[in-house]
């Protein structure tokens, strides 16, 4: 054995089938592996996005925004380009002019080992002038979401347009730029929303392609109980005295205005005033009626014109104080019991004073010791009518308001007297809270305009 060893044939013979029973190993392996990637397979990779290469200053439309990919190919690759998903679905409309065209959808970095095919293949295309014009917004509103006895009065939009752009055939298809109001139903009150702006055609269906800017606005809806302005006639009551004649009966208000649901507005054709003929002397010229019944231990405070756009101030003893809208006064019958308009309790005392005011005046308060604060009238809440108000001012324990004045804001006030202003520096304007304080009062219905009976 020692001999077979140490010749040099048999090492060589050795060595030889070494070397070929290794180059038939990896020959195998070689085989193995190539009919692996020999092998091919097919799949769909959908909904691919396409990209549009075109002329920024135009306007493309009818390319759909993904197409469907067929690869085939190896196994490996296509399961790389699945993973990986760097390639490109493109539709190059650089070199085209404006008009309609059928063009390829075509793709980029895909590997040559890969057979593709793109579904759809074609894709009818517009080219269009890119145009920018400016439309007027018509704000849109269902009568529906309306409470029973309550009307549109006006419609505002802020801005009142906006800039469309977009195809030059859509432009031209524009018949109507709306800004719908949408919401729950029973609206009561004026408000303010925003709504999104869309772009109609005639028939009224919304248009595609189309960049609104801004895409959405603000939108105030101002809501007013139903009304109608009727005459006012003169109806006398009882027999005229003795020795007396009344030859004619004129009124200084000639119309009003009546409020309340459509259906019972709309039956009334004048508004009759009953006067008491029997109560006439000879001295008389003018009569005059009761605008107000109180009940025992009222009093009134004041009395003011209220415009539209104005709001109610009033202001308790105890130094508190609100506005309410002048929506939430409705018109009533000459002689009724009125409606409450703040909720009276220990904390904030009963009322001294009672102003119409419009956000461009300053509202003075003087106490009965002289002491006066003088504030910008936006700083005190806007609250409904059954509140108690804020604090408007802090006062001593036996200190009250004695009255209220309204400034104009360019007015100065002398300096003796802003002494009262900085003792006041921690005055309560803030506590919004308090305006909020809603008290239920069964009496509230009961206080409601109760017309004025014969005799009383």
């Amino acid at each position: 054995m020692d001999k077979m060893m140490d010749n040099r044939w048999f090492l060589r013979i050795t060595a030889l089938l070494l070397a070929f029973l290794l180059f038939f190993s990896v020959q195998a392996e070689d085989n193995s592996s190539g009919s692996t990637d020999t092998s091919r397979v097919s799949e769909v990779i959908e909904d691919v996005e396409i990209e549009v290469y075109h002329d920024n200053d135009l306007m493309v439309s009818g390319v759909p925004k993904t197409a469907d990919l067929h690869l085939t190919g190896p196994v490996s690759i296509v399961q790389a380009a699945r993973q990986l998903e760097d390639f490109t679905l493109f539709v190059d409309l650089r070199n085209l002019p404006l008009g309609e065209h059928q063009v390829p959808i075509q793709t980029e970095n895909v590997s040559e080992q890969l057979t593709t095919r793109v579904d759809p293949a074609f894709v009818n295309v517009v080219i269009e002038e890119r145009v920018s014009q400016e439309f007027r917004i018509d704000p849109d509103i269902n009568d529906r979401m309306l409470a029973e006895g309550f009307v549109l009065d006006k419609v505002t939009v802020n801005p009142e347009t906006v800039i469309v752009t977009g195809p030059k055939s859509m432009i031209d298809a524009i018949s109507f730029v709306k800004a719908t109001v949408s919401g729950e139903q029973g609206v009561n009150e004026s408000f303010t929303t925003a709504a999104r702006v869309r772009v109609l055609a005639e028939d009224l269906t919304k248009l595609e392609n189309a960049e609104i800017e801004p895409e959405e606005v603000e939108v105030t809806v101002k809501v007013v109980e139903y009304s109608k302005t009727v005459p006012v006639r003169i109806e006398p009551t009882g027999k005229v005295q003795a020795g007396i004649s009344i030859n004619n009966w004129t009124t200084s208000t000639e119309e009003i205005r009546i409020f309340g649901p459509k259906t019972v507005v709309d039956e009334m054709t004048e508004y009759v005033v009953e006067v008491d003929a029997s109560s006439i002397t000879a001295e008389d010229s003018t009569v005059d009626v009761e605008g107000i019944r109180l009940r025992e231990g009222d009093a009134v405070v004041g009395m003011e014109i209220l415009d539209p756009n104005d709001n109610v101030l009033v202001i308790t003893e105890k130094g508190y104080g609100k506005q309410t809208k002048e929506s939430e006064y409705r018109v009533q019958s000459r002689g009724g019991m009125g409606i409450k308009t703040c909720q009276i309790t220990d904390k904030n005392g009963p009322l001294v004073a009672v102003r119409t005011v419009n956000g461009t005046e300053d509202i003075m308060l003087i106490t009965v010791n002289g002491i006066l604060i003088r504030m910008d009238v936006n700083d005190i809440s806007t609250t409904g009518r059954s509140t108690q108000g804020v604090r408007l001012i802090r006062l001593g324990d036996d200190e009250v308001v004695a009255t209220v004045a309204k400034v104009k804001k360019d007015i100065d006030v002398p300096e003796e007297l802003e002494e009262g202003e900085e003792d006041n520096a921690e005055t309560t304007i803030n506590e919004n809270s308090e305006a909020n304080e809603s008290v239920v009062d069964d009496q509230v219905s009961s206080i409601e305009e109760t017309p004025e009976k014969d005799g009383e």
